[in-house]
């Protein structure tokens, strides 16, 4: 069944964006510590607020449920009365905008990096999960508990014209546009289009970018019974999961939605997707779905020595810049090639990876704070970095998160109230971001970040 749906809100009328150009990250010149234009302490600083006693389960709905309390709102007001003006920057690609999500409270924070400044924070009405979308101009918040999408413009428009792109850099804001859905899970964008899969509802609600933020266009895939899985737009059309007599399978659908009968995959319990320009890859039970430009779909197998028999994929990262995927298998950190995974072990328990601005490193966060940095190609471990204090919360949403941008990689910490920034090819710490409440989730938008 396809649903489509056209929501009207007054607000700016922009033109459609284009998608963002991707740049190899450049290492900051020898002898220097850092990028004066991107990498300095913020001047917006909190008194760090640690989790309270007995909240690292969540288990108290009426928390989740509760407002953003008087000292956080102090603290977000006090860092939005800083009226010190931004550096005039004289290359737009230096722009670079984080949207954060608070861990203890439901607030969302959107932040500049290289005015040092918080822009702007919004309530919501549980505490949410951030992405970016697919132009790079949108943020999601996802708040499973409230089964509400929210979105958030981040106030980077492009536009490609006769004369070249034009870049206009402008206020962000919350809009007043929302989807509703049973337990959001899985978010993902690509050519223009964002897909969000309600797990509850075995639906996926597929976004088309160009009319906001003025006008909400949706169209609805009916997926079956409840499920864990996802939905993604790939070539004219679709590729989701859905439940047939209790298993998973994976379909293709085509641009009106329909299933294709016609079309059968090797990918038993789909689990985990990433995307890489035109090519993705998803964790199977038996191995890796690789789909790359102009060939057939292939199945991966899992190396012999994957350890114990359930271990397999479930989650993946990929990067425009590299031909290879990364992924966990078990305890293992695994390179996936167009024939083979290669698997080094990793040590230790994770708690995110994913690649660096470049694509040349992969980067592994470990539950004890420390940051590993791989050779993405080799998986050679080239060092590691005390990143953070030993994570011990259960609760998602308490624990760090990495997100890489054009020069740096982020790496949220909610215990200290901050997000750090990380050189990884030299190893270093090279910045603090402080803000208010408990910094948890994060995505990062600017021109020439990596998508």
């Amino acid at each position: 069944m396809v649903r489509r749906t056209g929501r009207n809100w007054p607000g700016w009328l922009w033109a459609a964006c284009a998608l963002w150009a991707c740049d190899d990250a450049q290492a900051p010149p020898a002898g220097t510590d850092y990028d004066p234009s991107l990498v300095r302490d913020a001047a917006v600083a909190a008194p760090p607020r640690p989790p309270p006693a007995g909240s690292a389960g969540r288990a108290d709905a009426s928390d989740e449920d509760a407002a953003p309390d008087a000292a956080v709102d102090g603290a977000v007001d006090a860092a939005l009365d800083d009226t010190s003006a931004a550096p005039e920057l004289a290359d737009s690609e230096a722009v670079e905008r984080l949207l954060i999500s608070d861990g203890l409270e439901p607030r969302l924070y959107a932040y500049d990096v290289p005015g040092r400044r918080l822009l702007d924070s919004f309530a919501l009405d549980a505490r949410a999960h951030v992405y970016a979308g697919a132009g790079g101009r949108y943020g999601y918040a996802l708040s499973g508990a409230h089964a509400h999408v929210r979105i958030v413009d981040m106030g980077l428009l492009q536009r490609v014209t006769a004369q070249g792109t034009e870049r206009q850099v402008a206020p962000v804001a919350l809009l007043g546009h929302s989807l509703s859905g049973s337990a959001p899970g899985a978010l993902l964008a690509h050519a223009g289009r964002v897909v969000v899969f309600f797990e509850g509802d075995a639906k996926a609600e597929i976004i088309d970018e160009s009319p906001l933020p003025t006008q909400l266009d949706t169209q609805t895939i009916s997926l079956g019974a409840a499920h864990r899985g996802f939905a993604l737009p790939f070539g004219a059309g679709f590729l989701a999961t859905r439940s047939e007599a209790g298993e998973v399978v994976l379909g293709r659908y085509g641009s009106d939605g329909v299933l294709d009968d016609s079309a059968s995959f090797d990918c038993a319990a789909p689990e985990g997707v990433a995307l890489a320009g035109t090519a993705l890859a998803i964790g199977c039970e038996a191995g890796v779905l690789r789909f790359d430009a102009g060939g057939p779909a292939r199945l991966i197998a899992y190396p012999a020595a994957a350890g114990s028999p359930a271990a397999r994929v479930r989650r993946l990262a990929a990067h425009p810049n590299q031909a290879l995927y990364l992924a966990v298998l078990g305890e293992q950190l695994c390179a996936v090639g167009p024939s083979q995974l290669t698997c080094q072990p990793l040590g230790q328990p994770w708690l995110d990876f994913g690649f660096d601005a470049s694509g040349k490193r992969a980067l592994v966060l470990a539950r004890d704070g420390s940051l590993g940095v791989f050779d993405a190609s080799t998986l050679q471990l080239q060092g590691t970095l005390q990143v953070t204090t030993g994570v011990s919360a259960s609760d998602e949403l308490l624990q760090p998160q990495l997100a890489s941008g054009r020069r740096v990689t982020y790496v949220s910490d909610p215990q200290a109230a901050s997000v750090h920034m990380v050189d990884p090819a030299r190893l270093s710490l090279v910045g603090r971001l402080e803000l208010p409440g408990a910094p948890s989730k994060l995505a990062v938008f600017g021109f020439g970040a990596p998508r």
